[in-house]
């Protein structure tokens, strides 16, 4: 999760993270995109991209680390949560796109 914050390529595994001539971070896992960091607008956006996995959230998780929420799962259900509160920001994510402001992203 580092190189994608450090804008750096890295690949291990299954997943893998390119950089863009926009200088935008890209993450990977089996090929699908789960996460973008843009320099351009300080922004984080990610997406499971249809696979509720273990993986798969434990790779948004690390992503995650540098921002207030984290991803849950209870009955089945993944839900985003504020790490401060444990209050639920989003019931029943559907794994589209979610987007982090720049303000809510620690270097």
């Amino acid at each position: 999760m580092q190189k994608m914050y450090a804008y750096k390529t890295f690949k291990r595994g299954n997943t893998h993270v390119k950089v863009s001539e926009h200088y935008e971070s890209e993450m990977y896992l089996h090929n699908n995109n789960i996460a973008v960091l843009s320099a351009n607008n300080r922004r984080l956006y990610i997406r499971n991209a249809g696979w509720f996995s273990v993986t798969t959230k434990e790779r948004l998780n690390g992503i995650l680390g540098r921002t207030p929420y984290y991803i849950r799962q209870k009955d089945f259900k993944w839900d985003i949560m504020r790490k401060s509160t444990n209050e639920i920001v989003l019931h029943d994510w559907n794994g589209e796109w979610f987007t982090i402001e720049g303000n809510e992203i620690y270097n």
